[in-house]
């Protein structure tokens, strides 16, 4: 009998499965009987957790006052004097119930040293109390090592039903350490194996369903058991790099499925190859971005330090050390906020004043003064604002370098730059003018585009980045003719920043 193609390794694949199925039933026995000493344990582990939380509570509320069972006369008596014997009972069956519920426990037996009954959960009849009462577990427990060795004593017996229980036998000892009394908790050790083994037998289904689902796949995988060369020679392409790679779709479903799945990875391949390239994309344009707000901070601190050096005065000497270490902090301010940025620009605000303005102008003197430029600031002595003040004078010293750079460059101006901060209503109005050639009208509405700039050499990254700062605090920036004759830069920010706005995690610097 000659068998179908892909029947031998079908059989094969069944008869490898039978053969694991009975190593699995044959070891599965003596992982169920671990399983259950495992859990027998760890009821035992509960129970005398249980346990000590109630002979604590037990003992506790004995040294509070006087009680039978601390009382050493008690033992001699016989029977038990049934009013103190119902003291008792009354304050140790009221602790041990509220333990009980907690706990998912078979009863709890108080004893004294003669093995007489003083309290139980469940409550026994009253005429017990007092006496000795016949119970498995506390035979179980062989009480004489309790009282003798003053340790705890762990027995698993068979109850009167015949049903399988786990007790915990712990002393009580008073202040002097004499055992005065005993507490059995007894646990209900048939229900913990029950519950054992249904979890085995659920797992053991579990992995007999598997199994034969495991078999019947195998049987159907054989069909597509075929001469794959085209697909196989389609992923090597794939994995070689080459792009445009795609598999006739025909023959078989099963082929037709496994063709669609190729060219759809070949099509998740070149997408993921373009998405990585936009992302390239974007770091190389964040680089720019650190570079360009990186550059004007180390250009300043270059022109302070050459000032510092030359300076006589200690005062001013100092006056430009504390500039060149608040450009060192600015510096570290760029960094990390670049290195946690993600998403749209987020800001950090915090009350600041015009001193925003006044550092700004403080890091661009030197420059201008270098450039035999005329900076002038007009501000009010007093203007309070809530912003991130380490952003807004970082795009406002970009917007006072830029103007450096171009004011004074028209032949018969003598070069001068305005920087202005004014409040209308609910807006907070910062103005920087210069005397330069200006922006031409067709390129204003562009020059805030990242990669428009209007100087050789340019970036087109510092006034991009300004944009971004004054929109992330719900504000605006414009640029307009200035009454100086070149370019004037209108910036607004609102007095109150807008709940919706994205903020830093962190709090923000002081400006």
């Amino acid at each position: 009998m000659r068998l179908p193609r892909g029947s031998a390794f079908t059989l094969m694949s069944i008869a490898a499965g039978v053969v694991a199925a009975a190593a699995v039933g044959t070891a599965w026995f003596p992982l169920v009987r671990d399983r259950e000493l495992r859990a027998l344990d760890e009821q035992a582990r509960q129970l005398e957790l249980v346990t000590l939380l109630a002979v604590d509570q037990l003992q506790t509320r004995l040294d509070e006052g006087d009680s039978p069972l601390l009382d050493e006369d008690m033992e001699a008596i016989t029977p038990a004097p049934s009013d103190r014997t119902a003291a008792v009972r009354s304050s140790a069956e009221a602790i041990l119930k509220r333990i009980a519920a907690l706990a998912d426990l078979e009863r709890m037996v108080l004893v004294d040293r003669r093995h007489r009954l003083l309290g139980a959960v469940p409550s026994r009849p009253a005429s017990i109390y007092g006496d000795i009462s016949p119970d498995p577990a506390l035979d179980a427990c062989d009480l004489s090592q309790v009282f003798q060795d003053r340790r705890q004593v762990r027995a698993d017996f068979r109850d009167t039903d015949h049903s399988r229980k786990q007790a915990i036998c712990m002393p009580l000892r008073a202040d002097d350490g004499t055992v005065m009394g005993a507490l059995v908790v007894v646990g209900d050790s048939d229900a913990v194996l029950r519950a054992t083994r249904q979890r085995g037998r659920d797992a053991l289904l579990l992995i007999t369903v598997a199994t034969l689902a495991g078999l019947v796949s195998i049987a159907g995988v054989r069909r597509l058991l075929r001469p794959l060369t085209r697909v196989s020679q389609a992923a090597a392409r794939i994995a070689s790099g080459e792009r445009g790679v795609r598999v006739e779709v025909g023959g078989p479903q099963e082929m037709q499925q496994l063709a669609h799945a190729i060219n759809a990875l070949a099509s998740s391949v070149e997408s993921r190859e373009d998405e990585i390239g936009s992302r390239m994309h974007v770091v190389h344009q964040l680089s720019r971005m650190v570079a360009h707000e990186v550059r004007n901070p180390l250009q300043s601190l270059s022109l302070l330090v050459t000032l510092a050096r030359t300076e006589d005065s200690a005062e001013s000497r100092d006056g430009q050390l504390r500039l060149i270490e608040d450009e060192i902090h600015v510096l570290e301010g760029v960094v990390q906020r670049f290195l946690s940025q993600s998403g749209p620009l987020r800001v950090a605000p915090s009350p600041c004043d015009i001193g925003v303005v006044e550092q700004a102008a403080a890091i661009a003197y030197p420059r201008a003064a270098a450039s035999g430029i005329r900076l002038r600031i007009q501000a009010p002595p007093r203007l309070s604002i809530v912003a991130d003040g380490t952003l807004v004078r970082r795009a406002l010293e970009n917007l006072i370098l830029n103007a450096l750079e171009f004011a004074g460059t028209v032949p018969g101006r003598a070069g001068r730059v305005t920087v202005s901060l004014v409040r209308e209503d609910n807006e907070i109005m910062l103005v920087v003018d210069d005397d330069g050639p200006g922006v031409p009208f067709e390129l204003r509405k562009r020059i805030f585009e990242a990669d428009v700039s209007s100087k050789p050499g340019g970036t087109g990254l510092g006034l991009a980045l300004v944009r971004q700062v004054f929109e992330a605090h719900g504000g605006d920036i414009r640029c307009e003719d200035s009454p100086l004759g070149g370019a004037r830069f209108v910036a607004t920010l609102p007095a109150t920043l807008p709940a919706t706005l994205p903020r830093s995690p962190v709090a923000g610097a002081k400006g």
